[in-house]
């Protein structure tokens, strides 16, 4: 099977603007919150609501009363992120190409009371009572009921039954009462499944994994293990949906279905949340790194507020390549407020996802992997102190993979502790005096004296010797005379000689390939240039890609652009182009990532994905590509990696 790796975010999406009603959703057929559609084809339809969020994957489109939101997930409780109704409904256009093509809207509607009584009792009540047979493609949480005292660790595991048929994909939605539990931590059980996960929203869990040499097939496979931490007495369901389950060639196992589970807590929780944050820092940080250990660095240290916290994150990965690894980092936010992060092993590929404070959610992937070590820094993350006080810095290992997909040693998560005290006064002082008074002293002391003596005395001979005996009459004599033959003669020579010849020659190799095209490897803005107004919509670029002669099964490109300039990015996949993952969250940067096991192509001119911008400010915005990672079905580079970028001037 061919062997792709990518890392997977679920990102939180942009704010349209509202629009007539769509062309393209003329004939809509009505639906009601929760609504799921799978499959190739081309739908329309209408809702009065959308729910609390909705999600998509492999699609080719997706868009709501006009605006974008193909392939990514998106909160409309928290982020108020739909766009306005027209006449009180919201027009869904759906556009997929393949068999496991998924959008769904899910959750419940602002003031609403029928809807959302179906989605938490029915799935779940049914299944706690008695475990029905599983049929090939049933998904179900295991066990089915149990019973646990309040303040202690609850632990369901989600099981499929896959038949005789290799599994190579999935997607699934843990549901769970927040009033009981709040979330505590998930792991693959099935090694070489790349997990990612989506634990954002309180009471949700999106998980999605995928393996390109396909996981055994299996009548009772155990997936993932969840933790939930028990904070109340009650009995609450544990609600299952299967978004997708399909095989290495991408077609559905059986019959997809999802089986529910309940938890019945009891008594009262005093002991728990205080051992648990004491043992993490204390005891972890020291523990001697097995292969599969990822920790924090230094695991312990002490600031003063209002400085930067640098910690970074270090992997033991023994001899083992690094293919993919999926982190998150926890800090207290009121010590703490985000930073940056970038990475120090080259080659990471990094999707983050910095939208909730105080957590960050950080993955990523290299085809051709990471060299191993027992101490391998990958990321660098920056903390801006604000608060006076001892936090914890948790971490969370969701995967780490070698790049054949299987799971590296024992992976494990050792957080660390980070002490903020005083407060910042002291630098702001000391800054100031210390440079006004010695940088005037010596600078203008010593240069102006140095540079005059030495260069004038190699240029002009005669004329630093006439200039201060007569500068109005000997001046025009001498400079007329000797400075139009010393330097027409040696300057204008030996400039043109080089620098034309430089330039010519190494700028043409970069900068006229927005109009040619970089070779294979390469990718670039269309069109170069374009001038716009301020305060237009839909301001379009479109990323095109040469693979040569080879398919194109997956990439990660990233592109710059000035955000006082233009609003945040929406992305889309051309059509003839495929998009897996957008992370458009941080304003100024667009991470884009895809991945095709049957590859796109071959072409020297192919149109990968386009980003659409609103002009918000006057001035020229100028986006730079970069291409992170471009490779075959057989996760062989193509070409040479190369980004070409473009402007946008708004008048």
């Amino acid at each position: 099977m061919k062997k792709i790796f990518l890392a997977l975010m679920v990102l939180a999406c942009f704010a349209g603007a509202a629009f007539a009603q769509p062309a393209n959703c003329v004939s809509p057929t009505s639906i009601t919150v929760p609504f799921t559609k799978d499959g190739a084809g081309e739908f329309c339809y209408v809702s009065t609501c959308m729910g609390s969020y909705i999600n998509s994957w492999n699609m080719d489109k997706v868009e709501i009363n006009g605006v974008d939101f193909t392939n990514k997930w998106a909160d409309g409780v928290n982020g108020s992120v739909w766009p306005a109704p027209i006449n009180g409904n919201y027009y869904i256009y759906y556009k997929g190409s393949f068999a496991w093509s998924h959008f769904e809207m899910m959750g419940t509607c602002s003031g609403a009371t029928a809807a959302p009584t179906p989605v938490g009792t029915t799935a779940p009540t049914a299944a706690p009572t008695s475990v029905p047979p599983a049929g090939v493609g049933q998904v179900s949480i295991s066990p089915a009921s149990q019973s646990v005292t309040s303040g202690t660790a609850v632990t369901i595991e989600i099981h499929a039954n896959t038949g005789t048929t290799a599994l190579g994909a999935f997607g699934f939605t843990v549901t769970y009462p927040t009033s009981l539990f709040t979330f505590g931590s998930i792991a693959e059980i099935a090694s070489g499944l790349n997990l990612t996960n989506n634990t954002n929203t309180a009471g949700t869990i999106i998980t999605a994994g995928f393996n390109a040499n396909g996981v055994a097939g299996s009548s009772n496979l155990s997936l993932i293990r969840i933790t939930l931490n028990a904070i109340a007495a009650g009995t609450g369901n544990i609600g299952l949906t299967v978004q997708n389950l399909n095989s290495t060639s991408g077609a559905v196992i059986g019959s997809p279905s999802a089986v529910g589970g309940t938890v019945t807590v009891t008594g009262t929780a005093t002991a728990a949340p205080t051992v648990a944050p004491t043992a993490v820092p204390t005891s972890g940080p020291t523990a001697a790194p097995g292969v599969g250990q990822v920790s924090i660095s230094p695991a312990s240290q002490t600031v003063t507020q209002g400085t930067a916290v640098t910690i970074e994150i270090h992997a033991n990965t023994g001899t083992a390549l690094l293919g993919a690894f999926g982190f998150t980092v926890t800090y207290p936010t009121a010590l703490f407020t985000f930073g940056s992060i970038a990475e120090i092993a080259s080659g990471l590929n990094l999707t983050n996802n910095t939208n909730t404070a105080g957590t960050i959610i950080t993955a990523g992937f290299n085809a051709n992997g990471v060299a191993g070590s027992t101490n391998l820094s990958l990321i660098r993350i920056t903390l801006n102190s604000v608060g006076s006080g001892t936090g914890n810095i948790g971490l969370t290992v969701q995967n780490l993979n070698n790049t054949a997909g299987a799971v590296i040693g024992t992976p494990s998560a050792v957080g660390g502790t980070v002490t903020v005290s005083g407060t910042a006064t002291a630098a702001p002082t000391v800054a100031p005096t210390a440079v006004p008074t010695v940088a005037p002293t010596a600078v203008p002391t010593v240069a102006p004296t140095a540079v005059p003596t030495v260069a004038p005395t190699a240029v002009p001979t005669a004329v630093v010797t006439a200039a201060p005996t007569a500068v109005g009459t000997v001046a025009p004599t001498a400079v007329p005379t000797v400075a139009p033959t010393a330097v027409p003669t040696a300057v204008v020579t030996a400039v043109p000689t080089t620098a034309p010849t430089a330039v010519p020659t190494v700028a043409p190799t970069t900068a006229p390939t927005p109009v040619g095209n970089p070779g294979p490897g390469g990718a670039w803005i269309v069109p170069a240039s374009q001038t716009v107004s301020n305060g237009t919509t839909g301001v379009k670029i479109v990323i095109h890609c040469n693979t040569g002669t080879a398919l194109l099964a997956a990439y990660g490109i990233v592109v710059t652009y000035n955000s006082a300039i233009l609003g945040s990015a929406a992305v889309a996949a051309e059509s003839t182009g495929f998009v897996s993952a957008s992370n458009v969250a941080t304003a100024g940067t667009t991470n884009v990532s895809g991945f095709d096991t049957a590859g796109k192509g071959p072409s020297t001119d192919l149109a990968l994905y386009n980003l659409t911008f609103t002009a918000i400010g006057s001035g020229t915005s100028t986006s730079a590509v970069t291409v992170n990672s471009f490779v075959d079905p057989a996760t062989a580079n193509i070409g040479t990696r190369t980004g070409v970028g473009g402007t946008i001037t708004v008048n």
